[in-house]
């Protein structure tokens, strides 16, 4: 056989339609292969009653009322499989007396049963029927924006219905903090100084997870209280009062910078930090948190059976009992694990570097700011009072302290020497006798140990 037998001449438009068949499968891959990936979305969205309206129709008795919406509901965009969800509507319709309708938003769109598809990057159509028996057919278009949703939707009964109602939508929902839902695997993320304060505001929230996607600086904010979870306190009995931060803060390695409170007692970033709370992998840098009161930290005032770990701060703490640049009250059942602390600290009494006042257990935390106090009771290099410390330590140097209710005093020699927290259980990068976890690096002779998340900035 020849090569002409198997490979026979082309005419002319059978050779130019072949070409171009292989250059459209040509840039068809290539298309495929360079377009960036769209991320799934995961987001909770909060209708504004100022712009969000449900006018009802119909009726043998020709209704025409107008509702406005409250409330906030879920979007799941999955972009890979083009498919979209509305999941854990929590929306109200209020009339002009603010009284609520008897049928909630899902209750009337049967969102959360809506089959999602979508159109193109933000468009997103959804249809259904309705659940009341009806089958009256509902159509509802969402056009995606930066901060925010315009959705809009209509219920449509069957044209031989008796006595039935139409409802159209038009309302504007403003996207929560920078997206998530606040739970364990999709937290609300948290990206600007605005967001953190929006955090702040709401106490509804703060049993809920979240995630810091940027270093945030608060330069241009004084408080007056904590920003997260301040505390009263009532004249009887001294009781507490407030809602604690009883959620998860993942700072993933970011810092919150020029964080200013100037204010009376269980000040710092968080007031209380209550029972299976956790703050993770997050430093506050160049704060100055000046409480007139007790239980004034860098990052928490008191903590009250919470977790601290993998985290720092640096800056300025000043306040009366149970001042500490980290934590001011450590209180039974609370840990601090793997952190440390830079600030510099002043106060009345019980005062640390790191802690306070502490009744819980520090494990494998260092400091090495100054530590000063108005009186003489209880002020050490890394803890001022109390509580259990296992393998840390403080700069015998830097901190101006001999002493601490806890902890070993180092010169700023020994601290700057990884001998000396490999010799008590650290855990340090490129060494396996410890661990494998890689949470600490150093620069030996030239710095103190610092977490290895820092490394990113480096």
């Amino acid at each position: 056989m020849s090569i002409h037998t198997i490979f026979t001449p082309l005419s002319g438009s059978r050779l130019y339609s072949r070409t171009l068949t292989s250059l459209l499968l040509a840039l068809l891959i290539l298309f495929l292969v360079i377009r960036p990936a769209r991320a799934s979305q995961t987001g909770t969205y909060v209708f504004d009653p100022n712009q969000s309206v449900i006018v009802k129709t119909g009726g043998f008795a020709g209704v025409h009322e107008t509702y406005a919406v409250t409330g906030w509901f879920w979007l799941i965009v999955d972009y890979d499989a083009d498919i979209a969800s509305l999941e854990k509507v929590h929306a109200d319709l209020v009339d002009e007396e603010g009284s609520v309708y008897a049928w909630n938003m899902n209750a009337i769109f049967n969102m959360t049963s809506l089959v999602g598809t979508i159109v193109d990057d933000i468009t997103i159509r959804f249809v259904g029927k309705t659940s009341d028996g009806t089958d009256s057919d509902v159509v509802l278009l969402l056009v995606l924006g930066d901060d925010s949703i315009h959705l809009t939707g209509t219920i449509t009964p069957p044209a031989d219905s008796a006595d039935m109602f139409f409802y159209d939508l038009d309302a504007i929902a403003l996207k929560k903090y920078d997206g998530g839902t606040g739970e364990p695997n999709t937290p609300y993320l948290i990206g600007t100084a605005e967001q953190l304060n929006a955090m702040g505001a709401e106490p509804n929230d703060w049993d809920k997870h979240f995630k810091l996607t940027a270093d945030i600086d608060l330069s241009d904010f004084t408080y007056d209280t904590a920003l997260i979870a301040p505390v009263t306190i009532s004249d009887v009995n001294y009781l507490l009062e407030g809602i604690p931060f009883a959620g998860v803060f993942n700072g993933d390695g970011h810092r919150i910078s020029n964080l200013t409170v100037m204010g009376g007692s269980h000040v710092g970033m968080f007031g209380r930090v209550a029972s299976k709370a956790r703050i993770e992998d997050l430093a506050v840098v160049d704060v100055n948190i000046v409480g007139s009161g007790d239980y004034v930290g860098g990052l928490v005032g008191f903590n009250e059976y919470g977790e601290v770990s993998r985290c720092f701060s640096t800056g300025r703490v000043s306040g009366g009992v149970g001042a500490g640049g980290l934590v001011g009250f450590n209180d039974y059942g609370g840990r601090i694990i793997r952190c440390y602390g830079m600030a510099d600290v002043m106060g009345k009494k019980d005062v640390g570097g790191l802690v306070g006042l502490n009744y819980g257990d520090v494990t494998r935390c260092y400091s090495a700011g100054v530590v000063g106090a108005g009186g003489v009771l209880g002020i050490g290099g890394l803890v001022g009072f109390g509580g259990t410390v296992t393998q840390s330590f403080w700069d015998i140097e830097t901190s101006g302290q001999a002493a601490s209710k806890g902890g070993t005093g180092k010169t700023t020699a020994e601290m700057q020497t990884a001998g000396t927290f490999l010799k008590a259980g650290w855990d340090f990068v490129d060494e396996v006798e410890n661990g494998t976890e890689d949470i600490w690096w150093i620069d030996e002779g030239n710095d103190y140990p610092r977490l290895t998340w820092e490394l990113a900035e480096k």
